[in-house]
């Protein structure tokens, strides 16, 4: 036997074979290593979007939500209103800042998701028309004199309007799809 062969400077065919086997095994591995990091990053990266805008959706509905509200505060603002002279047009300024606040988040809201923009202008809608009469009467009264004429006046809320719009909140920010398709079908009647 030739003394190169002896130290290993030619392989015997099936030491070479086996080495590429082992190294194609090796690549292998790392290349499905290399892919499923990636796949879990990307994953990652898509969840965490995800629920960040989820999260930016729930803040501005929650924000829509509160403004429609205020407004039925107004009733109330308007009845136990000072007579000073600013005391009235701090209040008209007060109605003209809410009106331009819904009108925000209904383009906004609209701006996202036209099931949704109808959700809420049902509410603000609602809002308004059970608080319109009571708020013009209270306009029409005088401002209360002193501090027993400000006792609580009860006036009825109708939630209705509260629970659809909540309910489509749910629906819309709901991770099942059936959930958005009810949210569709149940705003389908209220097209304007």
């Amino acid at each position: 036997m030739n003394m190169m062969h002896y130290l290993g400077a030619t392989t015997p065919p099936s030491a070479s074979a086996s080495s590429s086997e082992d190294f194609s095994i090796k690549l292998a591995i790392a290349v499905v290593g290399i892919l499923g990091t990636l796949i879990v990053a990307l994953l990652s990266a898509y969840v965490g979007r995800t629920l960040a805008v989820r999260d930016r959706r729930r803040q501005q509905y929650g924000e829509a939500y509160k403004t429609a509200v205020e407004w039925r505060e107004m009733l109330h603002r308007v009845r136990r209103r000072q007579t000073n002279g600013d005391g009235d047009t701090a209040l008209a300024q007060k109605f003209h800042d809410l009106h331009e606040r819904i009108a925000f988040h209904e383009g906004w809201i609209g701006s996202e998701s036209e099931a949704m923009r109808r959700a809420f202008r049902t509410l603000q809608t609602a809002v308004r028309d059970e608080t319109r009469e009571d708020i013009q009467k209270a306009w029409k009264t005088p401002a209360p004199q002193s501090a027993e004429a400000l006792e609580p006046q009860s006036t009825l809320a109708n939630r209705t309007a509260d629970d659809a719009f909540l309910t489509a909140v749910r629906r819309h920010l709901s991770w099942q799809p059936w959930r958005r398709v009810a949210l569709l079908w149940s705003q389908r009647k209220n097209k304007q």
